[in-house]
């Protein structure tokens, strides 16, 4: 006889008044724990935008904070007219309306306009001062030369090309006097009626390719245990499963933060005959910071090997007296991609220090009781360029080799996707585990078949909002 998802024979006799007691206590049990509350409750406290919606093709999304990161230098020179290719556009020339000028620029920036995309050519002199600073000028893309660093993008323009409005003012011409820069930022392009998708696609950097994992953590009971009614009561059940719930939640969020992308293959000899199976893990939050092809390491800050960072020296500078504008430059640079508010996750001793250096500074609101969306007590800093919310975060806290770290990121951008019909789930019966096409290869082994497990990986929408700072509280570059 099996009563909810005991192993057969754990009562060695059945039939008695107490042992009906004991097995309907345990079967109430079953039925109510772990029980909804639980499931509703944040995954982790690295909480992320949804808990995983199904996925079984390419789902696609637009926001307000898609980011096209594409723009191009012209190289020096390298504004010319097309019908005379060595003659540049003169200092006072005024270019007409559908006229075409040549822009020289890099094989690789030239690359990466398109034919048919209106593009808009911005002044930027070394003189803010002059009258055509921060003029522009829009065209269109009709044709490019590929050749080394003397590649060119050919540019039909829109409009006549009278700079910032002066007499003799221009944007092209001003270029070659060689006191400027001239920025190429692409709009959009407008392909012609019953054009065939051309062969490159442009995709975002920040979106993610990521591996999607299996996480278990199952319920280390024995049969003894199970037999023991001064052991196995409703207490110590209960107990057990918010011990498990925490080690299961734990398992995710160190992937979540820390994860490396990796594919293997595994041989499990358990079940008496070796299956080969794979195995993935999904790269998580500082993985995607680190990795060449993603973030390269641009928004991982090291204190200690800072010096010149956002056009600010703090080579030779204290944690006291640089702290607060290197902190306030970080938020700069994040809130560049969004403008969403941000969370921290740091050690107890690095969020004291931020807490000091913040309540020092009379224009910032420091709330140390704030209760975030899902319930969670932070601390608050309102002031910046952007909220931002510390939570103190117990890996960070007990790791001396992470207690100076801290991650900062989005949570809106952050959303879980997991395998199509393999979401989080609580087993409680052998029967449970097999519906749910639960590998019966690395956990799972106990004598009572109880346990979560997912099959969940993370998509980043904006992973330049995003970053990783070592070695808080300490002196920068010196």
């Amino acid at each position: 006889m099996e009563f909810g998802n005991l192993v057969q024979d754990v009562v060695s006799s059945h039939g008695t008044n107490a042992d009906q007691r004991i097995q309907e206590r345990r079967a109430k049990l079953y039925r109510q724990t772990p029980n909804k509350n639980m499931m509703d409750t944040p995954l982790t406290k690295m909480v992320m935008s949804n808990l995983g919606s199904g996925k079984e093709a390419p789902e696609f999304k637009w926001s307000m904070q898609s980011h096209d990161p594409r723009f191009v230098h012209v190289t020096a020179g390298g504004v010319h007219k097309v019908d005379t290719l060595n003659s540049a556009v003169g200092a006072t020339e005024q270019m007409d309306a559908d006229a075409s000028v040549y822009l020289k620029m890099t094989a690789n920036d030239a690359r990466q306009v398109m034919k048919h995309e209106e593009v808009m050519l911005t002044l930027l002199a070394d003189d803010d001062s002059h009258s055509d600073h921060g003029a522009s000028v829009h065209g269109e893309v009709v044709g490019r030369v590929i050749n080394d660093n003397n590649s060119y993008a050919q540019v039909k323009l829109f409009k006549k090309d009278t700079g910032g409005g002066g007499v003799d003012g221009n944007v092209l011409g001003q270029f070659n006097q060689g006191n400027a820069r001239l920025i190429v930022s692409p709009i959009s392009p407008a392909m012609p009626e019953g054009s065939k998708l051309p062969w490159t696609r442009f995709r975002e950097p920040t979106e993610k390719e990521n591996y999607i994992q299996t996480f278990m953590a199952g319920l280390g009971l024995t049969g003894e245990e199970l037999s023991n009614a001064q052991i196995f009561t409703e207490s110590t059940y209960k107990r057990y499963w918010l011990q498990l719930w925490k080690q299961f939640n734990t398992y995710i969020e160190r992937a979540i933060i820390f994860g490396t992308k990796r594919k293997a293959t595994v041989d499990d000899n358990l079940t008496g005959e070796i299956q080969t199976l794979s195995q993935y893990r999904m790269g998580g939050i500082l993985w995607m910071l680190m990795d060449p092809n993603f973030g390269n390491g641009a928004n991982v800050f090291d204190i200690r090997k800072t010096g010149m960072f956002m056009d600010t020296n703090f080579t030779g500078t204290t944690w006291d007296t640089g702290a607060y504008d290197f902190l306030k430059l970080v938020l700069i640079k994040l809130s560049m991609f969004s403008s969403g508010r941000k969370k921290m996750y740091t050690s107890a001793i690095a969020k004291q220090e931020i807490i000091n250096l913040f309540e020092r500074m009379s224009h910032v609101t420091v709330d140390t009781k704030h209760k975030d969306a899902w319930g969670f007590e932070v601390t608050r800093i309102d002031g910046l360029n952007c909220s931002l919310e510390i939570s103190q975060h117990t890996d960070f806290s007990n790791n001396p080799a992470l207690e100076r770290d801290a991650i900062i990121v989005e949570p809106e951008l952050i959303s879980g996707v997991h395998k199509k019909g393999r979401g989080l789930a609580v087993i409680k019966s052998i029967k449970e585990m097999k519906s749910r096409q639960v590998e019966d290869g690395f956990g799972w082994r106990d004598a009572i078949h109880e346990g979560i497990f997912t099959t969940l990986g993370i998509e980043v929408d904006n992973l330049d909002a995003m970053c990783y700072i070592k070695n808080l509280g300490r002196d920068f570059a010196s």
